[in-house]
């Protein structure tokens, strides 16, 4: 798979750990996503056949709109892993990240609200848009039962620079895994699956830009997320 940010693959060889299976689980999960997306498809073309065969046309509509949501849910996806996992040098606002993840997010169980704030104006280097991306992916992954991921932004002091995001994933039985905790915190993790790969890569982007991502469980059912991204002025509309 190649488009003009290069393979989805070939890209992440460093000393941070075996590249060859962050490689393959990357592989794994966009199959995972896509296939998932691409249910629709099959279920509104059984509609269609069903209704062919009893010679009717009631459910075309109903047809239609299963395959025109999974075509959404495929094309929204594609455009995340796109930015998350690829490795061009494309500048990204918070406001176009937030579109990307509430893509992705189409007609699952997470609602998205996310308010860039004193972003606007602002964007990210492609190294601090993989982060905001991969980080947003690994909150949603704490809400395996659902629920609302917060996203704030707001520019730091000169001492600190940047512009700091703040993720809040609240639903019920909301919690990070302890894989998960390890990995962003920098900390000895396991060797990555496909359900952890966007935190692998979150903690590979934070290293290199040598910032740190910090974690809180203020309550059950509450996960927070914070880092500082490199900024950049946003370039003229």
């Amino acid at each position: 798979m190649r488009d003009d940010e290069g393979t989805l693959m070939d890209t992440w060889n460093d000393d941070t750990g075996n590249d060859d299976t962050l490689a393959h689980m990357m592989s794994a999960r966009l199959c995972h996503d896509l296939v998932g997306a691409a249910g629709g498809i099959t279920a509104g073309l059984d509609v269609l056949g069903d209704d062919l065969r009893a010679g009717g046309g009631v459910s075309a509509a109903e047809a239609l709109g299963l395959l025109r949501g999974s075509s959404e849910q495929i094309n929204g996806r594609l455009a995340f892993f796109r930015r998350a996992f690829g490795r061009g040098n494309d500048s990204l606002t918070p406001g176009e990240g937030g579109a990307l993840l509430g893509a992705y997010l189409r007609g699952g169980r997470v609602a998205l609200d996310w308010e860039v704030g004193e972003g606007d104006g602002w964007a990210l280097p492609a190294a601090g848009a993989r982060l905001m991306l991969n980080l947003g992916l690994a909150a949603v992954a704490a809400l395996g039962r659902g629920g609302t991921l917060t996203a704030r932004f707001a520019l730091l002091s000169a001492d600190r620079g940047g512009l700091g995001m703040a993720l809040s994933a609240e639903g019920a039985g909301a919690r990070l895994a302890d894989g998960d905790t390890d990995i962003l915190l920098g900390r000895a993790a396991p060797a990555p699956t496909p359900r952890d790969v966007p935190a692998h890569l979150a903690a590979r982007e934070a290293k290199r830009l040598g910032v740190d991502i910090e974690l809180a469980m203020p309550t059950p059912g509450m996960v927070q997320m914070a880092v500082v991204l490199p900024t950049m002025p946003a370039a003229p509309a």
